[in-house]
């Protein structure tokens, strides 16, 4: 965290329409991920017991990696304004305050990917479908990079993950399960996410040959960003989750103070978690 603030006064230092750091208001690539570096959560984490069948199916015996593994994730008591929340949400708020960061939307990360390509941002919290989509806003290899996220009480991060489907009610289960076989395969990637728009879900597409066609030089990255991460909270009153935490930065960034739209935050999401 040190060596982030110091680089980003020192693009601060340099002048003209740059500014150091931007970010987005949403759960993913907010200020939520230096909550995550600053080793909290929005939500108490769990772990369901189970998952025996897949560990040792999936892995051979013994295999280290799988000790300790168990079922799905499991979500607590809502947790927004602990200590941790309020330090790292007022840290973003206090680098506005110091002109290392504009006043964020509520969005997604087209308009950041727009910022940064035209060179009116410094640095910003990005997947690895980043290097595709500057690559597509025209620019050049080698132009930008990619490193991990600041390490501050922990190395946590946050990341979603997609995968696909069948419905209960499907009336051709055998066929959709014979696509979705398709649809993983290697030679399927290709097809269906062209130029490096997402992160291969297999370890094994990860290679400097896919990703010398739109850079970063250091796309390891996006994939070792896993080591010690954990998935994005969703309890079954997510988008309230969602809807609060936008209200309540919002609020926060405009105040001035974290630790009040927190607490009000935490107030939202008892009361949903009551009835959820």
């Amino acid at each position: 965290m040190d060596d982030f603030h110091t680089m980003a006064e020192g693009i601060g230092n340099v002048g003209g329409d740059i500014l150091p750091f931007d970010w987005v208001v949403r759960l993913w690539g907010s200020w939520t991920s230096f909550l995550y570096a600053n080793d909290g959560n929005l939500l108490e984490e769990g772990k369901y017991d189970g998952g025996d069948w897949l560990w040792s199916k999936a892995y051979e015996s013994g295999d280290a990696s799988v000790q300790g593994r168990k079922g799905g994730w499991k979500w607590g008591a809502p947790t927004a304004n602990s200590d941790a929340s309020v330090e790292a949400l007022q840290y973003v708020i206090d680098l506005q305050k110091a002109k290392l960061s504009p006043s964020p939307d509520v969005g997604g990360g087209g308009t950041l990917q727009g910022l940064f390509s035209s060179g009116r941002i410094g640095m910003t919290i990005g997947g690895g479908f980043w290097a595709g989509g500057l690559h597509n806003a025209g620019m050049k290899d080698g132009s930008f990079d990619a490193q991990l996220f600041p390490t501050w009480k922990s190395n946590k991060s946050l990341f979603g993950t997609g995968g696909y489907s069948i419905f209960q009610s499907s009336q051709k289960k055998d066929a959709a399960w014979e696509v979705i076989k398709m649809m993983i395969e290697p030679e399927s990637f290709d097809i269906m996410f062209p130029g490096n728009v997402t992160t291969p879900g297999r370890k094994s597409l990860m290679t400097a040959e896919r990703y010398k066609t739109t850079g970063p030089e250091h796309w390891q990255v996006f994939y070792d960003q896993l080591d010690g991460s954990v998935p994005i909270s969703a309890p079954s009153y997510y988008n309230a989750l969602a809807t609060s935490l936008n209200q309540r930065t919002t609020e926060a960034v405009s105040s001035g103070d974290a630790k009040k739209a927190l607490d009000a935050m935490q107030g939202d999401l008892e009361k949903v978690a009551k009835g959820s």
